[in-house]
């Protein structure tokens, strides 16, 4: 493994002197639309808040300054208290100018991620994985142990294509991708779950690492691709007080042959299957909350005829369908949503829904509204196997995810 990733560090340096420029050089990169960069301030902020790093119990002789940290900071900067935490758990350099209004690259993003995650966890989950995308030769030579370590967590995922795009600007779209990984992650290590795959790529196995007794044990209940990432859902069970169990060390495993139509993937990350999600879209809000996490929208939910319309594309990401299925075509003015084995296809004004083929007759059509596609959230949800309520009161939509149903 140490070879493989050595020879991986040596291209990268190869590719960086080849092209004749520094390791930190920039390549000219895409630009996303202005309300889709995520500034570098904006990121930090939000990798302070979800891995929850802080400062208790940190003493100083010297109470630490924005100053310390960064050369082209304020003190009173809105973020000034994030910078500082950054610093000091080395999630940042100090004494270097931070650049907090410029765009965050992807690799700066999987760095900063990764680096908070360490912080926060004392070490990253383990697990075998070797980093392949077409184009990791783009990324930064100083940034390469972290992207590794980002990929295998889900934090960033090459693409379709398997272009990992380094250096291009990170998008909300990626924003939202990736905080998700970190929540996963920072509750991931709570259970000291670890894996590990198969030389064929065939089979997946998870860790419960030591435990004192018998009684204790891990199921693998369903997986599931979502773009580059293999995301392995499981529960967990333990001896309940008084239970007779084995008195000797234990160490609970457990491991599947995947699905041979699971697809291509670069990452896996196990997650407990919890109890059922609650997402909740209200009236007139640009944001929903999924769980105990809240997404913001560039649309907002509202009702007409009596009837929730949401906006398709991030009522579709809530439900867990994958960015890259969601397919819109223009020219049938159609979209298509393939999430576990199942296809819906909605049409802007049509009253037919197909579930894999199957003509489903809705009361009210999908329309078009400032170039979003909504559609009445209870056909969709209802298709992809959700529960869903309408709280008048509260002027809000109650979605309730259900288990992933198992690939096995």
């Amino acid at each position: 493994m140490r070879l493989k990733l050595a020879a991986f560090l040596a291209s990268v340096m190869v590719f960086w002197l080849a092209a004749g420029l520094p390791a930190g050089a920039a390549a000219p990169q895409p630009v996303p639309a202005a309300g889709d960069v995520v500034a570098r301030s904006e990121f930090l902020s939000r990798v302070i808040k979800e891995t929850g790093l802080n400062l208790d119990g940190v003493y100083f002789i010297r109470a630490p300054q924005v100053g310390d940290v960064a050369t082209d900071v304020a003190a009173g900067a809105p973020y000034a208290g994030d910078l500082i935490i950054a610093g000091h758990h080395g999630v940042v350099e100090n004494g270097r100018p931070f650049r907090p209004g410029d765009p965050v690259l992807r690799e700066e993003a999987a760095t900063m991620s990764v680096r908070a995650l360490r912080a926060k966890l004392g070490s990253l989950p383990p697990g075998d994985f070797s980093l392949e995308p077409a184009d990791a030769v783009r990324i930064s030579p100083d940034c390469a142990f972290d992207v590794r370590d980002a990929c295998r967590l889900g934090l960033l995922a090459p693409g379709g294509d398997n272009q990992l795009r380094p250096r291009e600007q990170l998008t909300r779209s990626d924003l939202a991708v990736l905080t998700a990984a970190l929540r996963v992650a920072v509750k991931y290590n709570q259970d000291g779950i670890t894996w590990s795959l198969s030389a064929d790529g065939k089979r997946v196995a998870l860790y419960w690492g030591e435990k004192p007794t018998g009684g204790y044990s891990v199921e693998v209940r369903s997986v599931k691709r979502d773009g580059g990432l293999l995301k392995v859902f499981y529960i967990l069970d333990s001896p309940g007080p008084g239970e007779v169990v084995t008195q000797a060390i234990t160490h609970p495993r457990a491991s599947v042959d995947l699905p041979g139509d699971i697809g291509h993937f670069t990452a896996v990350l196990p997650v407990r299957a919890d109890d059922p999600v609650k997402i909740i879209f209200t009236i007139g809000e640009n944001s929903y909350s999924a769980g105990n996490g809240v997404e913001v929208m560039d649309a907002v939910p509202f009702l007409e005829s009596g009837r929730v319309y949401v906006p398709l594309r991030y009522l579709a990401r809530a439900l867990g369908v994958p960015a890259d299925n969601i397919r819109w075509s223009p020219s049938a003015r159609t979209v298509t949503l393939i999430s576990e084995g199942r296809a819906v296809t909605p049409a802007v004004g049509g009253s037919i829904m197909y579930v894999n083929d199957k003509p489903v007759k809705m009361d009210a059509v999908p329309l078009i509204r400032e170039n979003r596609v909504y559609l009445p959230a209870r056909f969709l949800a209802e298709a992809l196997g959700c529960l869903v309520e309408w709280y008048p009161g509260r002027q809000a939509v109650v979605i309730q995810t259900t288990l992933p149903s198992t690939n096995l």
